[in-house]
């Protein structure tokens, strides 16, 4: 009897250790910061760049850039990019919020396409990431709020009547969407452009989990939504671009592709459904995750442009 006791004692602290031991893993691989210098990271950047067509490398390298600084509600540092656009006379701007993966200067592709359309460009770099401070990821929720912040700047740097266009894809397509629930979004902010989003990060996680890090969901989704519960102040389903587009009557343009693994073509409907302004939608039958602009240039570049001029003008 002593013997089955003693056995189930180590058994069930061994599953308490394996289940503390990898939600941790998981905390730390999907939200803490990585050391910029490092190899890996190295690595990554390059993989990214060679996602994008060489001449928009090459464009903006070349293009005259300025940095910007802000201080987040909760007090980091945060920076960003910003193109100006001597073609647009009406200080059109357009904030490009980028994904898990890059910082703001990674997306030069989109930068192009806005700034082609006569807009100026700013590029966050998002909490936890590029020369922005933080610790940490916040897969675009406490970022609803920093973008919040870029909007007040560009109210006092370029024009406090500047039309401005949130643009952003996965991670930051999840910033812009839960941004656009906040009751204090200023007026000047036209029209949504969100590309392949998630509906929340409970419901992200369900999916990624067994897809990319070889977990089950159960028990791990919960576990490390406590986690950043605890850390951060936010669970997984509190963090919900879902509920959020609920309170949002502003134009969207939602872009998805429908062979997604990680954030699946479901979840856009949801969206869709969610949002209580005018929408459209530009779906790539072949494109994975992030991937669209990829698989249909001409198609997105169009999708954008037509939907900017009946928006915005």
């Amino acid at each position: 009897m002593k013997r089955r006791y003693s056995l189930g004692i180590l058994s069930a602290t061994l599953a308490a250790t394996t289940l503390a031991v990898g939600t941790g893993l998981i905390y730390h691989k999907a939200m803490v910061r990585k050391d910029e210098s490092s190899e890996s990271e190295t690595r990554r950047r390059n993989e990214l760049a060679h996602r994008f067509p060489s001449s928009a490398t090459d464009w903006f390298a070349k293009h005259t850039k300025m940095s910007w600084h802000v201080r987040s509600k909760d007090g980091l540092p945060l920076h960003a990019t910003f193109l100006y656009n001597e073609a647009s006379r009406t200080g059109k701007t357009a904030m490009l919020c980028h994904d898990h993966a890059g910082i703001g200067p990674h997306l030069f592709t989109f930068a192009r396409l806005f700034y082609d359309l006569g807009y100026h460009v700013l590029l966050p770099d998002a909490r936890g990431y590029g020369k922005s401070g933080g610790d940490y990821s916040g897969f675009g929720w406490p970022d609803r709020l920093d973008v919040l912040s870029w909007l007040d700047e560009i109210k006092a740097r370029v024009d406090d009547q500047s039309e401005v266009v949130l643009f952003g894809i996965s991670m930051g397509a999840a910033a812009v969407m839960s941004a656009a629930g906040e009751k204090a979004l200023p007026q000047n902010v036209k029209a949504i452009i969100e590309d392949c989003g998630f509906t929340s990060l409970h419901e992200l996680f369900t999916n990624l989990l067994p897809t990319s890090y070889n977990v089950p969901a159960f028990p791990f989704v919960s576990l490390t939504s406590t986690v950043v519960k605890t850390k951060h102040g936010y669970s997984f389903k509190q963090a919900s671009p879902l509920n959020q587009l609920a309170n949002n009557t502003i134009p969207v343009l939602f872009i998805h592709g429908k062979k997604d693994p990680i954030v699946p073509y479901t979840m856009v409907e949801s969206l869709k459904a969610a949002t209580k302004g005018p929408q459209e939608e530009f779906a790539v039958a072949t494109a994975t995750h992030r991937m669209s602009y990829a698989k249909d240039p001409d198609g997105y570049e169009r999708a954008v442009r037509l939907f900017l001029e009946k928006y915005v003008g």
